[in-house]
């Protein structure tokens, strides 16, 4: 504790105390690339049925900035990593590579949707809901597509 109260990078903790696996996490946040990886993290992390829907929104401009999560088998995004305000939409695999996309996770869903259908659908409701593009990433940079 005195060392990480010190000052100590993440680095220096690990090489310190090896079993602490926290030095990607740290050091893309302490990079402010949080949102990159983020999305790694996500498109590895084998979310049930999500495959699809992932790596198609990984290669959608209004989305790729967005910081992605799951939350009880659905999965939305935040304009930045610690932005709580949430109001969809959300998205949830059906399977057989269909997508319910929904403001609402707990009602029906009457339509469902292929990965690139859901991803326009989702860029959509973003924008009628007025979610703000988050500013460009480090040095005005985009988040790379992956």
């Amino acid at each position: 504790m005195a060392a990480w109260l010190g000052g100590a990078t993440a680095r220096e903790l690990a090489a310190a105390w090896p079993f602490a696996d926290f030095v990607a996490v740290a050091d893309a946040y302490e990079s402010g690339d949080e949102v990159e990886f983020r999305w790694q993290t996500t498109r590895a992390g084998n979310q049930p049925g999500l495959d699809e829907f992932i790596a198609a929104a990984m290669r959608h401009p209004r989305l790729r900035p967005l910081y992605p999560f799951t939350s009880h088998w659905w999965m939305s995004f935040r304009v930045a990593p610690h932005a709580y305000r949430l109001g969809g939409p959300w998205v949830r695999a059906l399977g057989g590579g269909r997508f319910a996309v929904t403001a609402d996770r707990q009602r029906d869903h009457e339509v469902d949707y292929d990965a690139a259908a859901a991803v326009r659908v989702v860029a959509a409701e973003l924008d009628r809901l007025g979610v703000p593009s988050p500013p460009p990433g480090p040095e005005g940079r985009q988040p790379s597509a992956g």
